[in-house]
């Protein structure tokens, strides 16, 4: 018996197995996976480059050491090494600056032509002369020289660094001063002296940025003979876009800053603020972060986009400054620090189109009011116990009741708009 034990071991195994074991199955056809095309070194830059510009730094960084992945071990070719090693140089300097950005507060913002920008200007900076030449690398941005208040004292662009000039008698005579500190290969732009006569601040295009042109500060030596070596200044003055021009006035509180940062190519962003910079106030820190506050309060500290305009602060400095009907911007606050400006900020057409519908009803709102201001002091002006008075009477507790109801339909209106763009 024992030797027949592998035998019923395998009649047993033949007898289990089915019937259509012994037909052959036709081979499946599987779908063939498409092939992934491997993004190259370049590519992994240019996405660096886009997520910068976004404020997206450490996406950025992370682009970058992709780049390094996707060379596989191979040198960069001399023109790729070039744009690696000054993005990763922009993008770690940003890192830092982001981190130690400057709270400010805005007074307005307008964007406008880059061929108009000294026009728009003109109320704010009586300072600046437009000069013949254009900005270096930007024909429709003419160069400025700045003369101080009291007009006794010019400095003029002069190649890669400037020639200060001062009033003796009724003419203007260069100084014998060193600019040696100043100077460098790339061209300096938009001199700016401030009120203490000694700080000097400018523009400058070159690769030891954060981006395009970049704006920084030197100061006299305390003899006057000569200046410092300049500092490049940090966010949000400067952005990974072009920053022309900054300057500050101490006596009034309030600066101006000149960017071409999140505009047309053939636009520049103006902004007011009144916020003193931490680098002339002797600060080396920014403000405490908020614990409440998140990515959009970091971004909006680094970027100034989405700060809300003082409304305590807004008459400083200019009369005349430009309004926000007048530059074709709005200003809509969608939730906390998330404030619209332009039209192109909202997402939804629908909201666009919900919110332009509220504007109409607001000023028809608006009217009205004055309606009632005017019938309110109708009724002050008539007599005690008049027919007319009474009249007045109920003719306003009527336009109040309506107000009431119209103000409630306005403010669902606004929510309706901030829910289609994602507010909660």
């Amino acid at each position: 018996m024992t030797l027949l034990r592998p035998y019923l071991a395998l009649a047993t195994l033949i007898v289990a197995l089915p019937l259509s074991a012994g037909t052959p199955k036709k081979p499946t056809k599987t779908k063939a996976k498409p092939q992934v095309t491997a993004k190259t070194p370049q590519a992994h830059l240019e996405d660096a480059r886009q997520l910068y510009r976004a404020y997206r730094i450490n996406e950025a960084m992370d682009q970058i050491a992709e780049a390094m992945v996707a060379a596989k071990g191979k040198r960069f070719d001399d023109e790729t090494m070039a744009v690696y090693r000054e993005l990763h140089g922009q993008i770690n300097r940003a890192a830092v600056m982001s981190d130690r950005a400057d709270s400010q507060v805005l007074l307005d913002s307008i964007v406008v032509p880059k061929a108009d920008w000294l026009k728009h200007l003109a109320a704010y900076e009586p300072g600046l002369q437009p000069m013949q030449e254009p900005l270096p690398g930007e024909a429709q941005m003419p160069s400025v020289s700045y003369r101080d208040a009291l007009e006794r004292n010019q400095l003029l662009p002069s190649g890669q660094s400037l020639v200060w000039l001062s009033k003796v008698g009724g003419a203007w005579e260069p100084q014998p001063l060193s600019t040696r500190a100043l100077d460098q290969e790339q061209p300096l732009v938009c001199p700016i002296l401030l009120e203490d006569g000694t700080t000097l601040l400018f523009g400058r295009e070159g690769t030891k940025g954060i981006g395009g042109y970049d704006l920084y500060i030197s100061r006299l030596r305390d003899g006057g003979g000569a200046f410092l070596e300049p500092t490049l200044l940090g966010m949000p003055y400067n952005s990974p876009y072009n920053d022309y021009l900054l300057s500050w006035h101490e006596s009034e509180g309030w600066g101006t800053l000149v960017s071409d940062r999140f505009c047309g190519p053939d636009s520049v962003h103006i902004y007011r603020f009144a916020s003193k910079p931490s680098f002339l106030s002797g600060q080396t820190k920014a403000e405490p972060r908020e614990e409440t506050a998140g990515e959009e309060f970091d971004f909006a500290r680094a970027s100034l986009s989405g700060l809300p305009i003082s409304k305590d602060r807004a008459a400083v400095a200019s009369p005349s400054r430009p309004s926000q009907k007048a530059s074709g911007e709005l200003l809509f606050v969608v939730q906390g620090d998330r404030i619209y400006r332009h039209w192109s900020d909202f997402r939804s057409p629908e909201a666009m189109k919900r919110y332009k519908a509220a504007l109409e009803a607001g000023q028809r709102l608006a009217e009205r009011r004055k309606q009632l201001e005017e019938l309110r002091r109708s009724w002050s002006a008539s007599a005690e116990d008049s027919t007319q008075r009474r009249e007045f009477s109920v003719q306003i507790r009527q336009l109040e009741t309506q107000l009431e109801t119209a103000a409630a339909e306005l403010e669902a209106q606004y929510q309706t708009v901030r829910r289609l763009e994602g507010a909660h």
